[in-house]
């Protein structure tokens, strides 16, 4: 009896920890993210390259990110999905682990259970931070060291045991070979340690330390010295000496984009973007608790306010003074921080009402405090749900699905030629193939040509081709089944359809009866007309060999009006639909079919054969391709 009570104990006390605390925190904000996650393959920012640099131990764009490509290199080996899904898990995790050290943090600044959590998770659902946790990228992990330093650092400062506080030098060191923006909260780190025990922070034997663990950390950066001489399948980042290796590690292929605004740029400019994102992460109630929380820690904990709030204002003076279009996510750190003195601000908002409530009323204002964390799920949830989101993924598998064995690709932009990339080293997408870059230049692309290779472009390499004289054949890569294709389309649209060819003929009965319709076994060739969302209520005209419908301008069809004349004719040779005289698609064995919106624009044009298990490709606009042919002309000959 007295050994089950002393477990009990032992329980209670285990649950009522920081640490356990902290676990649940980290495991709803997880659950959250994982919800969300995006699924595999993705085309956002550096999201693609992210997704497989580890898996190859490559290098990133300066400066280079060492710690993520090594972690992200043993998260590759998880068996869980594909290599993309795994590196955006690992995003998700290290969100999670950020909720979890600041919840640990909150505590240490003063905070009760309740408010720890919501502090916590009011920083883990921001919609900036939250996008971090569902992809590939680095700042989620940026933002779990920092709130890690923190913690150690408020740990040390209640103790006064120097354990705590080497182990925020070397957590502080670790940061330096992931994300430089941890520079910018470097003077505030400092300076909190001076402030707290000036003894210590100028005790040569620490000062010592703090250097070795420092170069330590900056050895980080020796893997790029040594993936370069290696000869890495991927260099974002390449050095071959010290000199070079310095310029990476200071973010030298980004230099001619700091303080290159002048002073009417920042006050009218810079200032009203940063601290618009700023608002829009805290949101009204985050704002004024942090006003809140700096008048709290200006009386009562001055060497927090300059860690904390110092080391946001370095974090946005950076950015400021920062020109990239991805600005909102260098911003992280100092969500990081603020919502750490929000979090001392509903402390004190709490102490200061609890007296003068009843026991009732305190618990009720306690929990109205929740409401916080749930306005932030609410807020921030569709915009970073991508769950459902599978085109890259489908599209890719589709494309190397029927690639040639010799083959290449006209240099495209970034998002795509790394999508590329992912294929070709984290999914063997080069295997029993031969695969080229080629630059949109013509005596290059002409060079390929020559040597037997299928040449493809997608959109700005067909646009920077077609100027200097090249022909192309579109690609149309098969998605879906054409009958869920037809039932897919929403109401508000009209689809126009016409068979040809023996084939299609065959397929009839089979295709009639998918959609709903009635067909005679005599039946070969089908004309059929109908509306989006109501395949029933459309228009049929079946024949033995041949099929004609066509609607007047004005028509109805089901709910609709035809926006034009339209004409769908069926036969042996040839299925076509027209609009306005003018043909949208023909085929001449298969299925021809045309989606128009309700003002007559062609939203989509489809050509179905028996030899892609009919099934209907991809959307025309979404992501086009082209196999070039040719080149008929010199332009300026």
């Amino acid at each position: 009896m007295t050994n089950m009570t002393s477990l009990r104990s032992r329980l209670r006390a285990v649950l009522a920890s920081d640490a356990a605390l902290a676990l649940a925190c980290a495991l709803g904000a997880l659950a959250v993210y994982l919800r969300t996650l995006y699924p595999g393959l993705v085309a956002t920012g550096d999201s693609p390259k992210f997704q497989f640099l580890g898996h190859i131990l490559g290098t990133a764009h300066n400066p280079g990110y060492p710690l993520y490509v090594v972690i992200s290199h043993f998260f590759a080996y998880l068996p869980l999905g594909s290599t993309a899904h795994r590196m955006n898990l690992l995003s998700a995790v290290c969100g999670a682990t950020a909720v979890a050290f600041i919840t640990l943090a909150a505590r240490r600044l003063g905070a009760g259970r309740v408010v720890a959590a919501v502090t916590a998770w009011s920083f883990g659902f921001g919609p900036v931070f939250w996008s971090q946790c569902v992809t590939a990228e680095v700042y989620a992990l940026a933002a779990a060291l920092l709130a890690a330093i923190v913690w150690t650092l408020a740990v040390w400062q209640q103790s006064g045991k120097r354990r705590w506080l080497k182990a925020a030098v070397v957590l502080a060191a670790i940061s330096v070979g992931h994300h430089l923006t941890i520079v910018t909260v470097m003077p505030a780190l400092v300076l909190f340690v001076l402030l707290t025990n000036l003894r210590e922070g100028r005790r040569p034997r620490f000062i010592a330390f703090a250097a070795i663990v420092t170069l330590l950390g900056l050895a980080q950066y020796t893997f790029i010295l040594v993936r370069t001489h290696q000869g890495a399948a991927y260099l974002g980042s390449a050095a071959r000496n010290l000199a070079e290796l310095i310029d990476v590690m200071r973010g030298g292929q980004f230099g001619n984009r700091m303080f290159v605004f002048n002073a009417s740029q920042l006050l009218h400019e810079r200032v009203p973007l940063i601290s618009g994102i700023l608002a829009r992460e805290l949101g009204v109630a985050g704002i004024g608790l942090v006003l809140i929380g700096t008048l709290t820690l200006v009386r009562r904990q001055r060497a927090a306010l300059v860690l904390l709030l110092g080391g946001a204002v370095g974090v946005v003076t950076f950015a400021l003074n920062y020109g990239v279009p991805d600005i909102a996510v260098f911003l992280i750190p100092s969500f990081v921080l603020l919502w750490l003195v929000a979090g001392v601000g509903m402390s004190t908002l709490l102490g200061l009402a609890r007296p003068a409530l009843s026991t009732r009323a305190a618990t009720a204002l306690t929990a109205l405090a929740l409401t916080l964390p749930a306005f932030q799920l609410a807020r921030s949830f569709r915009e970073n749900d991508h769950s459902a989101r599978t085109f890259e993924i489908r599209y890719f598998d589709a494309l190397f699905a029927r690639l040639p064995t010799r083959v290449a690709f006209v240099y495209e932009g970034h998002s795509v030629d790394h999508m590329l990339l992912y294929k070709i080293h984290a999914e063997g997408g080069e295997q029993g193939r031969e695969i080229y870059p080629v630059p949109a230049r013509a005596a290059d692309v002409e060079r390929r040509l020559a040597q037997g290779l299928t040449v493809f472009a997608f959109e700005n390499g067909h646009r920077a081709l077609k100027h200097q004289g090249f022909d192309f054949e579109p690609v149309r890569l098969p998605e879906k089944p054409l009958v869920e294709f037809l039932r897919e389309q929403p109401a508000g649209r009209l689809i126009a359809l016409a068979t040809a060819g023996h084939s299609a003929s065959a397929a009839l009965p089979w295709l009639a009866h998918a959609i709903g319709l009635s067909t005679r076994r005599e039946d070969g060739a089908m004309a059929w007309i109908c509306p989006g969302g109501a395949l029933d209520q459309g228009r049929l005209v079946v024949g033995a060999s041949s099929a004609e419908l066509g609607l007047r301008k004005g028509d109805p069809l089901g709910n609709l009006r035809a926006p034009a004349a339209i004409r769908v004719s069926s036969g042996a040779q040839a299925g076509c639909v027209s609009l306005e005289e003018r043909t949208l698609v023909c085929v001449d064995d298969g299925v021809a079919v045309a989606v128009l919106d309700v003002e007559g624009n062609v939203l989509d044009r489809q050509v179905v054969r028996a030899a892609d298990e009919w099934r209907a490709a991809f959307p025309e606009r979404a992501l086009p391709l082209w196999r070039v042919i040719g080149r008929h002309t010199q332009p300026g000959r």
